[in-house]
């Protein structure tokens, strides 16, 4: 197989992987084409964003169907 058929499919399986996961502030970042520290400071903060999930030792994670969601109803409003 060619590189270029393999990063294809690559992209795709991640692409699959962020369907429906926790995602960490650097995937709502990438998601919504911020930066993180916009992120933090513009977006999680704002009411009605998902709560986040706080796993000890792992850090900060949102539901990514939620947070799809929100974006969603940011955009339709």
């Amino acid at each position: 197989m060619s590189e270029e058929i393999l990063t294809e499919i690559l992209a795709a399986i991640n692409r699959q992987n962020m369907d429906n996961r926790l995602w960490r502030i650097g995937d709502v970042a990438a998601y919504m084409g911020l930066s993180k520290d916009s992120v933090y400071k513009r977006v999680v903060c704002k009411p009605g964003f998902p709560k986040v999930i706080n796993i000890p030792e792992v850090g900060r994670r949102w539901e990514s169907s939620e947070v799809k969601r929100w974006i969603g109803n940011q955009k339709a409003a």
